[in-house]
């Protein structure tokens, strides 16, 4: 995906929205203190307690985040809570940053630790 207009990620909230036919299945956000800058556009963001329900995040656990000079943007998230309204394959992942969203529709897969999308398949 490409931003549409320069971001400042150090002072935007970040967030993914999941949902399918029957409506919101899963809904997380990050204040932009919580990502921690490294090398070339990269942020990322840990939170341990996720794994166990103790996170302090939206069940948010894992996030690797670049963001390019020419706008490409690149994530990979790893999240945990309750997916029991996830009970149709066909999904909406949504992604903000700042003001701008980007949606992803997908056939998802469930395996037996959760649900799997991947980007590039419809």
């Amino acid at each position: 995906m490409v931003l549409g207009a320069p971001t400042d990620t150090l002072h935007s909230r970040v967030g993914w929205l999941l949902t399918n036919a029957n409506g919101v299945i899963y809904r997380a956000s990050i204040d932009p203190a919580d990502l921690s800058p490294s090398s070339g556009g990269r942020f990322e963001f840990t939170d341990p307690g996720a794994r166990v329900g103790q996170g302090g995040h939206d069940g948010l656990y894992k996030i690797k985040l670049l963001i390019k000079n020419g706008g490409g943007t690149f994530y990979k998230v790893k999240w945990y809570g309750d997916m029991s309204a996830a009970t149709l394959p066909e999904m909406a992942l949504q992604f903000y940053v700042e003001d701008q969203v980007f949606l992803w529709e997908a056939s998802w897969t469930q395996t037996g630790g959760g649900w799997v999308g991947v980007p590039g398949r419809p």
